[in-house]
């Protein structure tokens, strides 16, 4: 009887394991339904519609052997095809973006093998109130994931905005980014210190941003003048 039993729970694992795959790949009843849970679920915890789908993308393959750019909305919104000197460039930003969101969404980065990985992340939190600890263990939990892979990784400083909640938050920013900045001296990562880049937090105010937080096109032309010589070195 246990054996009958035990035969009935394995075949039923692998069915609906086989199901599951099949709904995944070719977008059959019932995946818009489920998705439509996902989404539920996903708006109980007040997320947006449009960081939804945000994350979701964050699951799309990437292209083999590209340049990847992973991050915040100081990620999504560069035009980062138009100012990097590389055919192939995937961009997955998330608007509001924090590190928790990025822990799970790993899988298609490792599978593909980018040549480069730029990556911002870390404000977001920061401004949310989640501590530095937890935020420290999530961005060298997603460097090791991203190291997996052969690629060359570029961490992009935490920007020290210079709006009034940023301001307020400047101590726990310098204190984050000192630690990536010591983290990635010992673990071959390329970090970039945006600050040091603007010329100053003044000068970012005044040239390179118009909200105190984001950058304007002089600040993408500026720092993407900085990536392209940095990706000319290690490539």
């Amino acid at each position: 009887m246990k054996r009958v039993n035990l035969i009935a729970i394995t075949s039923s694992v692998i069915i609906a394991f086989t199901c599951g795959l099949y709904v995944g790949s070719y977008k059959v009843f019932p995946f818009n339904e489920i998705r439509f849970i996902k989404n539920i679920i996903f708006k109980s915890k007040n997320l947006s519609e449009d960081l939804i789908l945000d994350i979701e993308i964050l699951e799309l393959k990437i292209i083999d052997g590209s340049t990847l750019l992973l991050g915040d909305s100081i990620i999504k919104n560069g035009p980062w095809v138009d100012l990097l000197d590389k055919d192939n460039i995937s961009v997955r930003g998330v608007d509001g973006g924090q590190t928790k969101d990025f822990l799970s969404t790993l899988t298609s980065v490792s599978s593909a093998n980018p040549e480069n990985i730029i990556l911002h992340l870390g404000i977001n939190d920061i401004l949310d109130n989640v501590s530095n600890d937890v935020i420290k263990r999530n961005l060298v939990k997603i460097l090791a994931q991203l190291q997996t892979t052969d690629a060359k990784i570029f961490f992009l400083s935490i920007i020290e905005c210079v709006r009034d909640d940023c301001i307020k938050k400047r101590e726990d920013i310098i204190d984050i980014n000192n630690f990536i900045k010591n983290y990635s001296l010992n673990n071959k990562v390329e970090f970039l210190y945006l600050t040091e880049i603007f010329g100053g937090r003044e000068k970012f105010l005044n040239n390179y941003t118009n909200d105190g937080v984001h950058f304007n096109l002089d600040g993408y032309l500026v720092l993407s003048e900085v990536l392209n010589k940095k990706i000319e070195v290690f490539n």
